[in-house]
């Protein structure tokens, strides 16, 4: 299956800070993401929830982003999540994970029954493990508002080592 969107940030309003800074983290290293603050807006279009059912279809991955366990009831939050973890049972679908970004030291006793056994990223740390449960297949780098360079992920993996200096020498500009 083509996926348009490496991860679907999948958060309550009231976290609408907090998954906008993931989900710019993600996108400054190399992934393409699905927020819903900004891509509903960007479309204009007033069917919500087929836009979420088709951005969710379309992602690989699936943070959730949930900075206190009572925005788990929310309605769309555990739509989200559950229509995710349903869709990968698909016998055709390729799936990648869903990642519960939460605060430190919470217990899955106190998680809904579908996320007990997930392994979980603390909100205070998430930019130091995110990155190894969400791999991209394709990264591009831009420069002067134009790909420069383009390949597998281990561009991403020579990038996060040298920098990004070496691309001007490559591209020839100093």
């Amino acid at each position: 299956m083509d996926f348009q969107y490496d991860v679907f940030i999948s958060k309550n309003s009231k976290d609408a800070a907090l998954a906008q800074e993931i989900t710019t983290f993600l996108e400054e290293n190399g992934l393409t993401c699905f927020n819903s603050d900004t891509q509903l807006r960007q479309r204009g279009d007033t069917k919500f929830g087929k836009q979420i059912d088709d951005a969710v279809a379309h992602s690989k991955n699936l943070v959730l982003v949930c900075s206190d366990l009572n925005y788990l009831n929310s309605k769309w939050v555990e739509y989200e999540w559950t229509f995710f973890k349903d869709k990968s049972r698909h016998v055709d679908y390729e799936m990648g994970n869903l990642i519960p970004v939460m605060p430190e030291g919470v217990d899955e006793d106190e998680l809904p029954g579908g996320l007990q056994y997930i392994q979980r990223i603390s909100i205070q740390s998430y930019q130091e493990s995110l990155l190894d449960y969400i791999k991209p297949d394709f990264v591009h780098v831009l420069y002067k508002g134009r790909i420069v360079m383009s390949a597998g992920p281990e561009l991403a993996l020579e990038l996060e080592e040298k920098g990004y200096d070496w691309i001007k020498e490559e591209i020839g500009e100093e």
